[in-house]
C-alpha cells in the first residue's frame, strides 16, 4: 500500500501535551557512528540491522524508515515505510517546496511515526533515519519540531 499527501501543517495531530518528548523522552535515544571508518562504519551498519531485526521479532514493535530529499526544483520528499511482522504495512511520501533538509527529514519522520503511533498492538517504535540531526533535533526543541516542518 502507498499513499502521498500534500503537507498541511494544520493537520498535524502533535500538540502541547501530547508532543512525543512529553511523554517518551526518557526512552529514546540516538546512535551515530563512533568515526567514518570503514570498520565503525560496518559496525554501525551491524547494530542497525540489529535493532531493524529485534522489532521485526516482537509483535508489539514495528519499524520506521524515513528519509527526506530536496531536489534542485526545490521539490521536497518526505518518504517513510512502516515495518511490522517482517513486511511492509504502510509507505508513505509527503511532497512540498521551499522547506530546509532539516525539516525535510523531520517531515519524513514525522510521516512515519504518525501512523506507527496509530496502530492500537504497537508499544515500541525504532526510527531508522539518515539525519541524526533532524533526530536529536526532536529531543533539543523546546517546542515540538513536528509543527514546524
Amino acid at each position: 500500500m502507498s499513499s502521498s499527501t500534500a503537507l498541511e501543517t494544520a493537520s498535524i495531530p502533535f500538540f502541547p501535551g501530547s508532543q512525543i518528548v512529553d511523554h517518551f523522552s526518557s526512552r529514546i535515544s540516538s546512535h551515530s557512528p563512533s568515526s567514518s571508518s570503514d570498520k565503525d562504519l560496518y559496525q554501525h551498519l551491524q547494530s542497525l540491522n540489529l535493532a531493524f531485526r529485534s522489532s521485526q521479532v516482537n509483535l508489539n514493535s514495528a519499524a520506521v524508515i524515513a528519509d527526506g530529499g530536496v531536489k534542485k526544483s526545490h521539490v521536497i520528499t518526505a518518504a517513510a515505510h512502516i515495518w511490522a511482522d517482517n513486511s511492509v504495512i504502510k509507505q508513505l511520501q509527503v511532497h512540498s517546496l521551499n522547506v530546509t533538509s532539516i525539516k525535510v527529514e523531520l517531515m519524513a519522520i514525522r510521516t512515519g511515526l504518525t501512523p506507527a503511533m496509530e496502530i492500537d498492538s504497537v508499544h515500541n517504535i525504532t526510527v531508522i533515519t539518515n539525519s541524526i540531526a533532524a533526530a536529536k533535533k526532536i529531543l533539543e526543541s523546546k517546542v515540538d519540531p513536528f509543527t514546524t516542518c
